[in-house]
C-alpha cells in the first residue's frame, strides 16, 4: 500500500518544463536543431547566470513523458528511442559468491595429470533474452559439453 501511494505520488510531479512556457519554447527549439538534453541543459546553465536553470534529467523526463511521446520529442534525440532505460533499473554484474580465482588454483590440476578437474564458463545474454551459455571442459581429457 505505501510504494503504491508513492508510485502515485510520482506520477503527479509537476514537470518544470509544463509549469514555464518560455522555458518549455526554449528547449524545444534546442531539440528540433537536434541538440541533446547534456547540451541544452549545460548551455543554459552558462548563458542565463542562473536564472532559467534545468537539468538534463527534467528534460529527459519530459520527453518520455506521455505528453512528449506523443509528440515524438524522442525522435530529436540522436537515438530515436521511444523508451528509456531508467538508471534505478540498470543492473549490477553478477558476483559469484566464494568464488576462488584462477590464481588459487592448485599446481596439480595445472599440470593437467589426472583426471576429474573440470573447467567452467557461463555467459549470461542480457538486453531481452534471458538466455545463458555454460562450457564444461575436463582439463586432461579435453572432452567438452555444452
Amino acid at each position: 500500500m505505501i510504494a503504491a501511494r508513492r508510485l502515485k505520488s510520482r506520477r503527479k510531479r509537476c514537470l518544470k518544463l509544463n509549469n514555464d512556457k518560455s522555458l518549455r519554447e526554449a528547449v524545444l527549439s534546442k531539440l528540433k536543431l537536434c541538440w541533446s538534453p547534456e547540451q541544452i541543459a549545460g548551455r543554459f546553465k552558462r548563458e542565463n547566470g542562473g536564472k532559467a536553470r534545468i537539468s538534463h534529467e527534467s528534460i529527459y523526463t519530459y520527453i518520455y513523458s506521455d505528453y512528449g511521446i506523443r509528440n515524438r520529442w524522442h525522435e530529436c534525440l540522436r537515438r530515436k528511442r521511444k523508451w528509456r532505460i531508467p538508471r534505478i533499473g540498470r543492473k549490477q554484474r553478477m558476483q559469484i559468491p566464494n568464488r576462488i580465482g584462477i590464481a588459487e588454483r592448485p599446481t596439480e590440476i595445472n599440470k593437467r595429470q589426472t583426471f576429474g578437474h573440470w573447467e567452467g564458463d557461463l555467459m549470461v545474454f542480457g538486453r531481452g533474452t534471458k538466455t545463458t551459455l555454460i562450457t564444461l571442459r575436463e582439463r586432461k581429457g579435453k572432452n567438452l559439453f555444452l
